[in-house]
């Protein structure tokens, strides 16, 4: 290796297969979550701030750049509300055990194209039926899209044969188990997100309340649309 470190960027790298195929290649390889040109305006800062000698202060989760909504008090009548964040992820984990479909919304939006578990469409990866489910009633893809998954980072030299930590779901990695067969692709691969306590400690904390710490996670937005913003948007 000619340098310890090497950063690639432009749309292509969004491609999780050559991203896969590029990581042995290099002992340390970063790619930003906003590869493509939403992430020109973040780059120019940074760039700038270098040349002026300035001290870059980067954020601890750099995906999520986007506002937050903590304040929002939902005005709908049938809107339950819940003061304790503990409670409300017993009660979505149940609702995920159930096969039910959750809108995930918490903390700052994600900076570019994918949903990293802030503004998620999240289901129990545990049935194969559950990705025609999501496909039929919510997202309308071609059917031979695979979805993603978000699990638990310490768990995943249990569920994938690489073990390779990616939290911001530009790899894929190759399925050990049968349990999750809603993102497993017909390759046995998964394009997985892992989270820490660090990154995303929410969406850690609904992870734990599951006997498999691991769900389905997509863009929470309907085919054609944008990412939801806004807590209205997702409402």
């Amino acid at each position: 290796y000619l340098e310890e470190d090497h950063c690639f960027a432009g749309g292509c790298f969004l491609n999780i297969t050559t991203n896969t195929l590029l990581k042995p290649l290099f002992r340390n390889l970063h790619i930003p979550p906003y590869t493509n040109d939403s992430g020109i305006h973040f780059g120019a800062a940074a760039w700038g701030s270098f040349k002026m000698n300035q001290t870059i202060e980067m954020p601890t989760n750099i995906a999520l750049l986007g506002k937050s909504y903590d304040d929002f008090v939902p005005e709908e009548t049938n809107c339950e509300y819940y003061e304790d964040f503990g409670e409300l992820c017993e009660v979505v984990a149940h609702e995920l055990d159930q096969d039910k479909i959750v809108g995930w919304f918490q903390g700052r939006s994600e900076h570019g194209p994918r949903a990293l578990g802030s503004r998620s469409l999240l289901m129990s990866p545990k049935k194969a039926e559950n990705k025609d489910i999501m496909n039929d009633r919510v997202k309308k893809r071609e059917y031979w899209r695979p979805f993603a998954g978000i699990m638990l980072e310490e768990y995943v030299d249990e569920y994938f044969d690489e073990g390779m930590i990616t939290p911001y779901m530009l790899y894929s990695q190759t399925s050990i188990t049968k349990k999750l067969p809603a993102i497993d692709h017909r390759d046995r691969t998964c394009r997985i997100q892992t989270v820490n306590d660090e990154l995303n400690p929410r969406m850690c904390q609904l992870l734990r309340k599951l006997e498999v710490p691991v769900l389905m996670n997509t863009s929470f937005n309907i085919s054609g649309e944008p990412i939801v913003e806004t807590p209205e948007d997702a409402i």
